[in-house]
């Protein structure tokens, strides 16, 4: 599962992921949380037909712009919009896929 999880993660959007995120590297929303939320989404892609780059980036992406590990309850919509603003890292992504993760992730708190 990890060796999925880096052929969808480059190395360069891996260190932009690292000089976004804010808070503790190693914290309760970090690295290893993300890791587990891709691990756990893509054995639910295998299930449910669902993108695995959309997985893998949501499980990524989804906390990329806490202010904090409390309550943070906007933190999904800063994170779809920094993926609007940051298309460029994210390699090749149907208009679709785009929409589906921006979607997720500010969505990801709360109900629509």
């Amino acid at each position: 599962m990890t060796e999925k999880i880096t052929e969808l993660i480059d190395t360069n959007l891996a260190s932009v992921i690292r000089d976004t995120y804010a808070l503790d590297w190693h914290g309760i929303h970090g690295v290893s949380h993300w890791i587990r939320v891709a691990e756990n989404g893509l054995r639910l892609a295998e299930e449910t037909g669902a993108d695995p780059r959309v997985v893998t980036l949501f499980a990524f992406l989804h906390d990329l712009c806490r202010r904090n590990d409390g309550k943070d309850p906007e933190h999904g919509a800063r994170a779809a919009i920094w993926i609007a603003e940051h298309q460029w890292a994210l390699g090749q992504l149907t208009s679709t896929a785009l929409d589906q993760l921006r979607y997720a992730c500010e969505f990801h708190t709360h109900r629509r």
